[in-house]
């Protein structure tokens, strides 16, 4: 009679596999960088996984394998092709398994040493494999691994328009994941400026509309998004009532997706999106769609879902400041619209965005049409529901909204003087004293508009509100104010002292020394400013006096124009600089005069010779300074910056060596204009910095110039143990500026987290006649 089942049979000498590995790998830490011992671990790691006949454990085991052969100190190229060449010597039912635990080592080969990779990677078989398989039980895992495989290789290796077919070629396939794959593929050659095909549109159309999931209905929007605005005007029409049908989607993230994509569209259309004519269906032949399109944006302002109101807000507000040939009637629709949603129940958070969308939309109108006339029921009704919620900031936002409203009559001044009294000087007293003073200057502002209608009575309670009001700023009142001694200065600029040009070298160096010595406050952006500043000027400086460091004046130059948003006027000084550096320094005639062409500014200089060229170059960048730059203070809210927060600081890090750390961080990107550009930084001692490229997928865009993201960054501690700190950054890459190849850049202040990083278990010691199975299960 067979003896029964006994599970720890098989999870016994499973368990004792994988602590030989953690064994081996700690061994590996001990003794860095010895070969013999690095040649003992690879002989017994890959011994245990040619004699490991169960797939799962197997594919734990080359995973792992991959994590060891991406370190830094590894010369992996071997274990690359043994990784590569595993799949082929496993048979059995679950090879599957296995098939997918090695292309996702490849995978991480590429991300890591994609040099290795590509003497073992042969797109034209895998490509085969993939088109005879079917996406079917367990092939759907295998097939998806190798289609981003695929994908990832080809444009890492530049092949783009190869990656481009292969993506449009599975772009039609039934299966959900293969189609998220596709599409994320053609998104991200779309953000490397690759150009579609245009027979993209109609696949891309029926994804959006007719995709089984919500989901692929979501990337369908995104896909057809891009495809159409890649291809121009010619199909703004095609975009616009696809994206109308969109947005009568029954998910509600597809409807999201929709409101957001109406940002793309051209300004002539605007005014259709926010305008509910009545359309005759009769004198419409061909142009029936614009039934569809008409009066969308307003319709989803009135959606059942909270998110929808608040992108459709968002994307009224961006239409509308892009759009300055918009008419008066359909910004007052817009106005309108959402002074009516005010009544609705809904969350703080869409009151809030109602309320700063209100106040911008009247901002424009008042910029171009002069106050919104608004009527006493409307006025009324606006201060009875706009602010439902004790909300301070909600209250300035309401305020500043009234400074554009024309309040021309008795009522409108005591419904606002009853509404000052009643619901904001409550929210005044506990409010933080910034916004106080926000407060008492819109109140300062409205009472020199209703100063002819309005007279503060002695039996009224005084409240400094009330007292701002009876006492209007000089600014705010309509009549014109001259006066000479009271008209305030410029802001004057934190590095005033450079605000002349040097005469001579060491007037140049007691200049910057002054400088250097003025403390800045310990903002980011200020401190950055300073730092790069300084920098190039030390580094022309240094220029003059024969230095040789003039590729990190040219870099700190390029970070000037990326991460510090300059006028027009200093971005053609920080130019002229690079031209001029890049022209003294050329190799030959020949590439001085290519220069020349590509810059207007180094025309004028003489070019019989190069040496005359140098002394010409030279004499320029001795006439170099930026005075203009320290006329006033800088624009520091365009200054590109970022905050990298740690999203769950009550919950501590905690790892093993060689296994992946998820770390939740919150992003916060300030006058970002291209989300591709951001990579994330980790670095921990005694490694190469990981780079985590971030997509805009990862990204939820807010408003004109702010960007937030929640992610879960990966980290593997491969050659430390114990308390370290992990330092993250988020780096922006720049733009390729006079030859001058891109780079990353920080625009983060360094986020130090602490990892406790513990050992992997040991191997517990076996004994030869200790049986394989705990004592409970008795003899065999």
């Amino acid at each position: 009679m067979a003896a029964p089942y006994d599970p720890t049979l098989d999870v016994t000498p499973t368990r004792g596999r994988l602590n030989s590995v953690h064994a081996l790998l700690e061994e590996t830490n001990l003794a860095m960088g010895d070969a013999h011992v690095d040649d003992a671990f690879w002989t017994k790691l890959q011994a245990h996984i040619l004699d490991e006949s169960d797939a799962g454990l197997r594919a734990t085991l080359v995973g792992r394998q991959a994590l060891a052969a991406c370190s830094p100190l590894c010369a992996s190229t071997a274990q690359v092709g043994f990784v590569c060449s595993i799949a082929d010597s496993f048979e059995g039912p679950n090879r599957l398994v296995v098939l997918s635990a090695v292309f996702r080592a490849q995978r991480l080969f590429l991300a890591v040493k994609p040099g290795l990779l590509a003497t073992h990677f042969e797109v034209d078989g895998f490509l085969t494999n993939l088109r005879q398989s079917k996406n079917l039980f367990d092939d759907r895992q295998w097939r998806e691994e190798l289609m981003v495989l695929i994908i990832k290789y080809l444009i890492e290796h530049g092949r783009l328009v190869d990656a481009a077919a292969i993506c449009a070629e599975f772009l039609e396939e039934d299966g959900a994941g293969i189609q998220a794959i596709a599409i994320d593929g053609l998104l991200d050659l779309a953000s490397r400026k690759q150009q579609l095909p245009i027979s993209l549109i109609q696949a891309a159309w029926n994804l959006m509309l007719h995709a089984p999931t919500k989901d692929g209905r979501v990337d369908g929007v995104r896909l057809f998004r891009t495809v159409t605005l890649q291809h121009g005007r010619p199909q703004m029409e095609r975009l616009l009532h696809g994206l109308s049908l969109a947005a009568a989607d029954r998910a509600e993230c597809v409807r999201i997706e929709a409101a957001l994509s109406f940002r793309f569209v051209s300004v002539d259309s605007v005014p259709q999106l926010l305008a509910k004519a009545q359309l005759d269906e009769h004198n419409m032949e061909g142009q029936r769609w614009q039934l569809v399109c008409n009066g969308v944006l307003l319709s989803l302002l009135e959606d059942v879902s909270q998110e929808v109101r608040c992108e459709a807000s968002r994307s009224v507000v961006h239409v509308c400041k892009a759009s300055s040939s918009l008419p008066q009637e359909a910004l007052e629709h817009a106005i309108s619209a959402h002074a009516d949603a005010s009544h609705e129940d809904s969350a703080r958070s869409t009151q809030l965005q109602f309320l700063l969308a209100l106040d911008a939309l009247l901002g424009v109108y008042h910029a171009r049409f002069g106050r919104f006339t608004v009527s006493t029921e409307q006025l009324s009704f606006l201060l009875r529901h706009a602010l439902r919620a004790p909300h301070a900031q909600g209250a300035v936002v309401l305020l500043s909204a009234l400074t554009k409203l024309a309040l021309e009559t008795p009522y409108h001044a005591s419904s606002v003087v009853a509404f000052l009294s009643s619901s904001v000087t409550p929210l005044y007293t506990s409010a933080p004293r910034y916004v106080q003073a926000q407060l008492e200057a819109h109140a300062r502002t409205i009472g020199a508009q209703i100063a002819a209608l309005w007279t503060h009575r002695g039996d009224v309670p005084a409240s400094p509100l009330l007292l701002a009001l009876a006492t209007p700023s000089p600014r705010s009142a309509p009549s014109l104010l001259v006066c000479t001694e009271t008209v305030p200065l410029r802001p004057r600029h934190p590095l005033a002292c450079l605000h002349q040009a040097p005469t001579s070298v060491a007037h140049a160096t007691d200049l910057l020394q002054q400088a250097a010595a003025i403390e800045m406050p310990s903002e980011f952006v200020m401190s950055r400013y300073k730092s790069v500043v300084l920098g190039l000027l030390d580094g022309v400086l240094e220029l003059r006096t024969g230095g040789a460091h003039w590729q990190r004046l040219l870099e700190t130059a390029v970070t000037y124009l990326a991460v510090m948003s300059p006028s027009h006027l200093e971005r053609t000084s920080v130019l002229d600089l690079l031209a001029l550096v890049r022209c003294h320094f050329a190799t030959s005639l020949e590439d001085a005069r290519a220069m020349m062409v590509e810059w207007p500014r180094l025309r004028e200089l003489p070019a019989t010779s190069l040496d005359e060229l140098r002394t010409a170059t030279m004499e320029q960048l001795h006439a170099w300074w930026p005075v203009t730059w320290f006329e006033s203070e800088p624009h520091w809210t365009r200054h590109v910056h970022a905050t990298v927060e740690w999203s769950t600081p009550h919950e501590p890090l905690t790892t093993v060596a060689g296994w992946p750390c998820d770390v939740p961080l919150a992003i916060t990107a300030f006058n970002v204009t291209d989300p591709h550009s951001l990579v994330l930084k980790l670095s921990l001692p005694h490694q190469e910095p990981l780079l985590l490229e971030l997509t805009p997928r990862d990204f939820k865009w807010t408003h004109a110039s702010l960007w937030r993201a929640s992610i879960h960054a990966c980290c593997v501690p491969m050659a430390v143990t114990g308390l370290v700190h992990l330092e993250v950054v988020l780096c922006m890459r720049t733009r390729r500026v006079a030859h001058i190849e891109s780079f990353l850049q920080p625009i983060s202040p360094l986020l130090r987290l602490p990892l406790a990083v513990s050992r992997p278990a040991p191997r517990p010691p076996m004994l030869a006649a200790q049986a394989p199975y705990p004592s409970a299960y008795g003899p065999p």
